[in-house]
């Protein structure tokens, strides 16, 4: 059996300083460290002068092809032979003058953190930490869902959607059906971390539900349904509470954000939120999650607890890839280009809402800002004509170089009025397919029932599995 040294320093500094093992004291306790190294009982070691912290672990929890993978990453500096740790030790760091103590944990946990640090490392530097469609996930466990991958995401059912959230999310998810087992649904249990109106609620809900359909997506083919309608989120949001740390919530930015924003309303909701989204995610053993650079915060920390609770428990769930859609699908807001275009937005002018008449959405462009410059150009220093250069070309499929030529030597309100007709024609056959949904209650009814159901069956296969493994009792059938 082999153990791999992991050393990691700050780069510029140079020098070498020894790693003593001794057996000096039994203690307990889960120790939290800036960095990691696995050592034996007996072993002494050379590393970086720079190094921060040192840990044990116990090997016998790794296994071979593991190991073969640690061994053969830039980070391991050296390579220890037939070791086992079989006691709680204590360790000194000789750096520099002074010594630091350290501790030692056996859990599962601790070694789920060396490898979950050590992949993100590798990932950053190799670049493949996203997946492209058709490209097979790496260590996912192979788990599938009537034999395709599995996909999901959703949306809150609050607001208006906006043409960033269809040019953004809901035209990208209709081509991905075509490729994974889609669960799509309206995140109303998210929503409520904010105070909502409950006719508004159910009402938007509805609509959202709805506007999946009429964007084309198929509710025989995908799983479309309410997210308050699956109990399993919730039940599995408690359990994966207790399996997340405050330090990882503490650091979640958009809590900070909406903090802010909602200063009289900070829920307790409002600081789990991430852990809500993570229950979304791993109920349903997805596979890939479409997500902005804005979210992939929030996969991360989804990564992190599936994989402190498969290091526990063993094999229980995917650990979920972000999907990063083609780029130009990130839609600004007209009145103020630094931001994304939001369904939030205190100024009515500065968003595109699904369901503006043409007329609406003619006016937005034209008092959409831009500058200046007179000229239509795709350059960072006209971010408003950039901003309609993409959703022109979103909306058209033409590129960034025919658009520019079109439009050489033209003003701005003839480019602005271009911009808005091309959305009221992508947006026309949208509105009244919703329009005809709308006002045929008893199919909606039928979806709404139907893929319930679906979400329910496939989401207690893994809430089942979870109860067993923590301990609940088995259900009396």
């Amino acid at each position: 059996m082999t153990a791999t040294v992991i050393v990691t320093g700050i780069a510029g500094v140079t020098g070498t300083a020894t790693v003593t093992v001794t057996e000096t004291a039994i203690v307990t306790g889960t120790a939290t460290a800036a960095e990691i190294v696995i050592v034996t009982e007996t072993a002494t070691v050379t590393a970086h002068r720079n190094v921060k912290a040192v840990h044990a672990i116990t090997i016998p929890a790794l296994n071979p092809a593991l190991m073969q993978d640690l061994s053969a990453m830039p980070d391991a500096d050296a390579t220890i032979s037939n070791s086992q740790i079989s006691k709680a030790l204590s360790f000194q760091l000789t750096k520099g003058k002074g010594n630091a103590k350290l501790f030692f944990d056996t859990s599962p946990v601790l070694l789920r953190m060396i490898v979950d640090s050590m992949e993100k490392r590798r990932k950053k530097r190799t670049g493949r930490n996203f997946i492209r469609p058709g490209q097979r996930m790496p260590g996912n466990g192979g788990k599938m869902l009537d034999g395709n991958k599995v996909l999901f995401s959703g949306m809150q059912s609050t607001g208006n959607l906006t043409l960033g959230n269809y040019l953004g999310a809901l035209k990208n998810w209709v081509t991905l059906c075509d490729e994974y087992m889609c669960f799509y649904s309206v995140v109303d249990l998210h929503s409520i971390t904010v105070r909502q109106d409950p006719a508004e609620l159910r009402k938007r809900a509805r609509n959202l539900l709805t506007l999946y359909i009429a964007a084309g997506i198929d509710p025989e083919k995908s799983c479309l349904y309410y997210q308050s309608h699956v109990s399993g989120h919730a039940e599995l949001s408690w359990i994966l509470n207790c399996f997340t740390y405050m330090g990882e919530l503490n650091r979640m930015t958009q809590f900070k954000d909406k903090s802010a924003k909602h200063a009289d309303n900070i829920n307790a909701g409002l600081f789990t939120y991430p852990v809500l989204m993570a229950a979304d995610i791993l109920l349903y053993q997805s596979d890939v999650v479409p997500v902005g650079k804005d979210q992939l915060q929030h996969l991360e920390i989804t990564r992190d607890i599936a994989q402190r609770f498969n290091g526990i428990y063993g094999d229980v769930f995917t650990i979920p890839e972000p999907y990063i859609g083609k780029a130009g699908a990130k839609i600004m807001s007209l009145q103020d280009p630094a931001k994304k275009m939001s369904k939030s937005d205190e100024n009515p002018n500065a968003s595109i809402y699904l369901m503006d008449d043409p007329d609406t959405i003619i006016r937005k462009f034209k008092r959409a800002v831009t500058d200046s410059e007179a000229c239509v150009r795709y350059s960072d220093t006209q971010p408003g004509i950039m901003n309609l250069i993409d959703i022109y070309s979103a909306c058209t499929g033409r590129s960034v170089q025919d658009i520019e030529k079109e439009f050489e030597g033209k003003g701005y309100g003839d480019f602005k009025m271009a911009v808005g007709e091309a959305v009221v024609s992508v947006l026309r056959p949208l509105q009244e397919r919703f329009s005809d949904l709308s006002g045929n209650k008893d199919y909606i009814d039928k979806i709404i029932k139907d893929n319930a159901e679906k979400a329910n069956y496939y989401a207690l296969k893994t809430l089942r599995k979870v109860q067993k493994k923590v301990g609940f009792p088995e259900r009396i059938r």
